[in-house]
C-alpha cells in the first residue's frame, strides 16, 4: 500500500470505521466489516433442487450456493466461472425487510437512547462499565429501526448465539470472520485484518439485550493499536399477522467511547462514513435473519446439514440449530396446513386458453368452486 506520507495517517483516521463496524458485527448476529466482505468469493454451483421444502438428501455443497443468493448483494460475488450467478430454488423467495425508521445521531435521539439503557438490570460491577461509557461517548448511532418477517424462534437463537450465525457465514464461504464463545456470557471476535474484540452479554431476554465490547485495531502503520469501547442496546418487538405469519421490528442503539483524543476527533470527522456503514450491515443483518427463517421452514433439509459442517462453535449448539429448524418448518406446514382451505374456498385462478379447446371456458378462468356452491 506503500509507505507515502498520506498512506499511514489515512489508515489510521479510517480505522475508527472498523472498530464500531467491528463492535457491531460483535453483536448484531453476523454482520461483517464492509470491505471483507465485499471482497469474500461465493461459489456458485448448479443447484437442481425445486421450490418447496427441500429433501433429505440435497447436497450441502449445492444448496450452499442457494442461499448465498439470497445474501445482501455487498455480501456476495458473482461466479468467477460464468460471471454470471445460477438459478436458485431460493431466489424467488420475496425479502421481506423493511425500514421502519432511518438511523439517527441527533442529541435528542442520543438523550432518549441513553434513558432507555436499563441500568437497573445490570449487576453492580456490569452497572459500572456501562454508566463510566455513558459519560464518555465519542460517537453514538441509533441504527434503523427495521421490520422483518422471522420466527421469533430463529431470531432469539442467533442473538442468544451470534457465534453459530458467524460461522454459518464462514462456512459458506463469505467471511474469514471468526467468533469463539469464551465463557457462559463471553465472546472473542477476530475479523482477520487486525480488529479484534472481546464480547460480553450484560444482560438478555427475549426482547432486549445489553452488551458491552472492547475491541482494538493493529496495523504495521500504528505505532500502537487503536482501542474502541462500545456499549449496545438491542430491542425487539414480535407479532403475527392476521394470517398468521410472524414478523420482528429491532432496533440497536450504539454508544461507543475512545480513549484517545485523536482518534476520537478524528472518529466524530468521518462519522458519516462509518453511520452508513454501520446503518447497511445492521439492514444485512435484518435480512440474514430473514433468510434463515425462510430456510428453515422451506429447506430444513440443509439447514440441518449445514449444521453439521459448522466449526468453532459448541457441539450442542448444532443440535440445537437442527432442533430450532425442526420446529420452524412444523410450524409453517401447520400454517400451510390451516391456509389451504381457506385459498380453496376463495381463489380463482386465471391460466391460458388451451389449444384447439376454444369456447370450452370464457376468458380462460377455470374457477375452483367452494364448499357451499357445491352443495
Amino acid at each position: 500500500m506503500g509507505h507515502g506520507g498520506g498512506k499511514p495517517q489515512l489508515g489510521a483516521n479510517v480505522q475508527p470505521i472498523r472498530i464500531f463496524v467491528v463492535a457491531l458485527a460483535c453483536v448484531a448476529v453476523c454482520s461483517m466489516t464492509a470491505q471483507s466482505a465485499a471482497d469474500a468469493p461465493v461459489d456458485a454451483a448448479e443447484t437442481n433442487a425445486s421450490a418447496g421444502v427441500a429433501q433429505p438428501s440435497l447436497d450441502v455443497a449445492d444448496e450452499k450456493t442457494s442461499l448465498a443468493q439470497l445474501l445482501p448483494k455487498s455480501l456476495r460475488r458473482k461466479s468467477a466461472q460464468t460471471g454470471q450467478a445460477k438459478r436458485s430454488p431460493l431466489r424467488k423467495v420475496e425479502r421481506r425487510v423493511e425500514v421502519i425508521q432511518k438511523g439517527r445521531s441527533s442529541r435528542s435521539a442520543r438523550k432518549a437512547a441513553r434513558a432507555a439503557v436499563p441500568l437497573d438490570l445490570l449487576n453492580r460491577d456490569d452497572r459500572k462499565r456501562a454508566e463510566k461509557l455513558l459519560r464518555s461517548i465519542s460517537v453514538f448511532r441509533e441504527l434503523p429501526i427495521i421490520a422483518s418477517e422471522v420466527e421469533p424462534d430463529v431470531y432469539s437463537f442467533f442473538v442468544s448465539h451470534p457465534d453459530v450465525a458467524v460461522s454459518i457465514w464462514r462456512s459458506l464461504g463469505i467471511s474469514d470472520f471468526a467468533m469463539l464463545q469464551t465463557g457462559p456470557n463471553q465472546y472473542e471476535s477476530d475479523a482477520g485484518d487486525g480488529t479484534s474484540g472481546v464480547v460480553d452479554v450484560l444482560y438478555r431476554s427475549p426482547e432486549e439485550s445489553i452488551l458491552y465490547c472492547d475491541g482494538q485495531f493493529k496495523s504495521p502503520f500504528l505505532s500502537k493499536p487503536i482501542r474502541a469501547r462500545a456499549l449496545m442496546h438491542l430491542q425487539a418487538v414480535f407479532w403475527r399477522t392476521d394470517d398468521g405469519k410472524p414478523h420482528v421490528k429491532h432496533r440497536l442503539n450504539l454508544f461507543v467511547h475512545f480513549p484517545s483524543v485523536t482518534v476520537q476527533a478524528a472518529a466524530r470527522l468521518i462519522s458519516p462514513v462509518g453511520n452508513r456503514i454501520a446503518d447497511r450491515n445492521f439492514h444485512e443483518v435484518s435480512e440474514f435473519l430473514h433468510m434463515m427463517s425462510t430456510a428453515m421452514s422451506r429447506h430444513p433439509g440443509w439447514v440441518e446439514q449445514l449444521a453439521g459442517n459448522l466449526d468453532g462453535v459448541l457441539e450442542i449448539r448444532k443440535t440445537q440449530l437442527r432442533q430450532v429448524t425442526t420446529r420452524v418448518h412444523v410450524a409453517a406446514q401447520k400454517r400451510n396446513f390451516a391456509e389451504a382451505p381457506r385459498r380453496t374456498r376463495t381463489s380463482a385462478i386465471d391460466t391460458p386458453k388451451p389449444k384447439g379447446e376454444a369456447g370450452k371456458q370464457s376468458a380462460g378462468t377455470v374457477r375452483v368452486a367452494s364448499a357451499e356452491e357445491g352443495e
